[in-house]
């Protein structure tokens, strides 16, 4: 079974969790490499319009416009959105933004990866009725 790579997004005004990131996906052979904003009203202006459903990795406290503001925003779309922060006191306000995991930095791979499994899977199976976690394939070519 081929599954088309997941197109996604990170959202971070902090480039270090940025890259943090960014090493965590490249592991995740079944997401795309993301598109990268920094600012939050960029973000919003090319995602409000995108046909295709993004899988949005949104950090919460950035100059300007909030995540939680950006996720407001985008939950009328198709988009699923994890949010990766340092701040646990905004968990209940993700909620109602229709995110579909909270992720506290710093996290490792592993916590990534059982949260994209599980947006994945909540996903997939709203339209397949099949688990998609047997498509994750990560790589095992890298030195620790």
């Amino acid at each position: 079974m081929n599954a088309a790579l997941i197109p996604t997004v990170i959202v971070d005004d902090d480039i270090s969790s940025i890259n943090i990131l960014l090493d965590h996906i490249s592991e995740i052979s079944i997401l795309k490499q993301p598109k990268i904003f920094t600012e939050p009203i960029e973000a919003l202006s090319s995602l409000a319009h995108e046909k295709e459903a993004h899988l949005i990795f949104l950090d919460i406290n950035m100059p300007g416009v909030s995540g939680i503001t950006l996720a407001e925003n985008l939950k009328h779309t198709s988009h699923k959105i994890i949010f990766t922060t340092c701040f646990p006191e905004y968990a209940l306000q993700a909620i109602k933004v229709r995110a579909k995991e909270y992720l506290l930095k710093p996290f490792d791979l592993q916590e990534l990866v059982t949260a994209v499994i599980i947006v994945i899977n909540e996903s997939y199976n709203q339209t397949q009725n099949h688990p998609l976690s047997n498509l994750l394939i990560f790589r095992t070519d890298k030195e620790p």
